[in-house]
């Protein structure tokens, strides 16, 4: 009920600090410890990075005993070499790449703004957890075709899209690690990265799965 009620909370983007700290005593040796924060502050790499530190640091105090964490490159020195980039450039390079589309491919339900609404509103989250048979098929595929499984998921999607819009050209939104390599000691930085990139795909029916995908 205090998970439900923190998460609806929500947070006010003009009124730091966008993270809030609880704990809960549920017994005389049982303690749950809550950290919820916004995801501009942080991207899943920054989290695990910050969670290591947290529980060094607390096996460090149960065994009485002092740690000195290493000084991490500060997210500052990432926007700087962020206004360093020339935007101009990068701009000519997606308008090329993205000429003759206007918006990302929606799924053919999509058909009308009403219906969107009423889509929206009906909106569930299913899971699936694939087996480990089918896992290590998909793995096994990859391998053979020389493509990674992220790829194969992407082009399952480019597919789905495919099929449902009727369009033989699809695009849509994929999420990028966003840690530029020539930025000295960007593995260790704590900060938000992460980054959405259009990806345009051409269906062509004629080729088989494996050739279309590499």
């Amino acid at each position: 009920e205090s998970l439900a009620a923190d998460r609806a909370r929500g947070f006010d983007l003009a009124t730091p600090p966008l993270l809030r700290l609880s704990l809960f005593i549920l017994g005389d040796d049982i303690c749950q410890f809550t950290w919820t924060h916004h995801h501009l502050l942080l991207d899943g790499w920054s989290a695990a990075i910050v969670l290591q530190e947290v529980a060094a640091l607390y096996q460090a105090y149960a065994r009485s005993e002092s740690l000195q964490l290493p000084r991490r490159r500060p997210f500052r020195d990432y926007i700087s070499w962020l206004r360093e980039q020339n935007l101009p450039e990068a701009e000519q390079f997606w308008r090329r790449e993205l000429r003759g589309l206007s918006a990302p491919t929606p799924l053919g339900s999509q058909t009308s703004q009403a219906h969107s609404r009423r889509a929206e509103e009906q909106y569930q989250e299913m899971q699936v957890q694939l087996s480990r048979q089918s896992t290590e098929a998909l793995q096994r595929f990859a391998r053979s075709q020389q493509v990674t499984l992220n790829t194969m998921v992407q082009g399952a999607w480019a597919l789905l899209l495919w099929r449902y819009s009727g369009e033989a050209e699809v695009v849509f939104g994929t999420v990028v690690s966003g840690r530029p390599a020539a930025l000295e000691g960007v593995e260790q930085m704590v900060g938000m990265f992460i980054n959405t990139l259009p990806v345009r795909v051409d269906v062509a029916e004629e080729q088989v799965v494996g050739e279309w995908l590499r």
